[in-house]
C-alpha cells in the first residue's frame, strides 16, 4: 500500500512540475513571436515524450539573441514548450534557422546547409526536458570534393575535376565550375587538335561530353552562350576529323536544337551522315547549309564536295 502511495505522490509531482513549467502555445501564436518550427525530431525516443504529446520538434527564434526552444506537440496545431536556451555569437556563428534535426546518442543535433555545402549547427543535450549547450557544429560537405578537384587540376585533368564538383553536395557555383572545366578541357583539345592529334582531341571532348552531365552543360549554354556555342561547335569537327561519325551526329542535332541556324555545324552533321551511308539525309542537311551560307553572302565559301553530293 505504502508503494503505492509513493507512486501516486510521484506520479502527482511529476504532473505538477509539468503543468507549472511547461508553456502551452498554439502554432499561430509561435510563428507571431517570430519562430521556426522545425520537422520533427527524427528519432527522438516516443518513452521520452511527455504524457499526452505525439512528436519533439526544435523552434528557433532570432531576434537580438540565438533562440532554441525545446517543443512537444499535443496536436497539429498546439505546443507545449518545454525548455528555452539563449545562445550568443560565440556560441552559435551562423544562427541556424529551420534546422533538420536528429536524435544521436541522447543528443539533439541541429543542422543547417549554406551555400557550396556548408553545414552548421548545434549539439544539444536534454535533462528533464531542459535544453543544455554542448558545441557548435560547422563541416563542409564537400571537403573531400575540394581535395580530389585539387588533385585533378595538378594531374591536368579536367574531366575528373568537373566530374568531382558534379558530385558536390549544395554547391551554389556549379555551372561556374563546369564552364571552367569545359574552357580548359577545350583548350587542350585544340592543341591536340592543331597538332593534328585528331583522336586525342575527340576522345578528351567526348569525356566531357559524357562524364561531366551534358544536362548541366546545357544550363550552362543560357549563362555563357557564345563560349557554350564556340567550344562544342568545334567539337563537332574534331569529331568528324577524329572518325566519331556518330558522336558528331548526335552532338550535332543536340546543338541545332539549341542554335537553329548554327551554319558551320549542318556542314560537320552533314558529312558525318554521309560518312555514315545516309546519303539522302546527308542531302537534306547539305541543303540547309547552302541556304544558310546563302543568306550570310558566304556561297563562295561552300565546300566543292558539298555542291557535288546535292546532285
Amino acid at each position: 500500500m505504502r508503494k503505492i502511495v509513493i507512486t501516486i505522490v510521484g506520479v502527482l509531482t511529476f504532473l505538477s512540475v509539468f503543468s507549472q513549467n511547461f508553456e502551452k502555445k498554439s502554432l499561430k501564436s509561435l510563428e507571431e513571436l517570430g519562430y521556426t518550427i522545425s520537422q520533427s525530431i527524427t528519432d527522438y525516443p516516443k518513452s521520452d515524450l511527455p504524457k499526452g504529446t505525439l512528436n519533439a520538434f526544435i523552434g528557433t527564434m532570432l531576434q537580438e539573441e540565438y533562440i532554441i526552444s525545446l517543443l512537444f506537440s499535443i496536436d497539429d496545431s498546439t505546443f507545449l514548450v518545454a525548455s528555452n536556451l539563449v545562445l550568443d555569437d560565440d556560441d552559435a556563428t551562423y544562427r541556424c534557422q529551420n534546422p533538420y534535426v536528429s536524435y544521436e546518442d541522447d543528443k539533439i543535433i541541429t543542422e543547417c546547409q549554406w551555400m557550396r555545402g556548408l553545414t552548421f549547427g548545434e549539439e544539444l543535450e536534454v535533462k528533464n526536458y531542459k535544453l543544455y549547450h554542448i558545441k557548435h557544429i560547422e563541416y563542409d560537405l564537400n571537403e573531400d570534393v575540394y581535395e580530389e578537384a585539387e588533385v585533378a587540376e595538378k594531374n591536368n585533368d579536367p574531366v575528373a575535376y568537373c566530374n568531382e564538383f558534379m558530385g558536390a553536395q549544395y554547391y551554389s557555383d556549379l555551372k561556374y565550375r563546369v564552364k571552367e572545366s569545359l574552357e580548359w578541357a577545350y583548350k587542350d583539345a585544340m592543341a591536340f587538335y592543331r597538332s593534328k592529334e585528331y583522336t586525342k582531341a575527340a576522345e578528351l571532348m567526348y569525356s566531357m561530353e559524357t562524364k561531366c552531365d551534358m544536362s548541366t552543360t546545357g544550363t550552362v549554354s543560357e549563362l555563357f552562350p557564345s563560349e557554350f556555342k564556340r567550344i562544342w561547335g568545334d567539337v563537332t569537327l574534331f569529331y568528324l576529323r577524329a572518325g566519331f561519325y556518330k558522336e558528331c551526329i548526335s552532338l550535332s542535332k543536340w546543338l541545332l536544337e539549341v542554335y537553329p541556324e548554327f551554319t558551320g555545324v549542318y556542314l560537320q552533321y552533314g558529312d558525318a551522315l554521309f560518312k555514315t551511308e545516309n546519303h539522302e539525309q546527308s542531302k537534306i542537311v547539305y541543303k540547309k547549309y547552302t541556304e544558310l551560307m546563302n543568306k550570310e553572302g558566304s556561297n563562295s565559301k561552300i565546300p566543292s564536295r558539298v555542291i557535288e553530293r546535292l546532285k
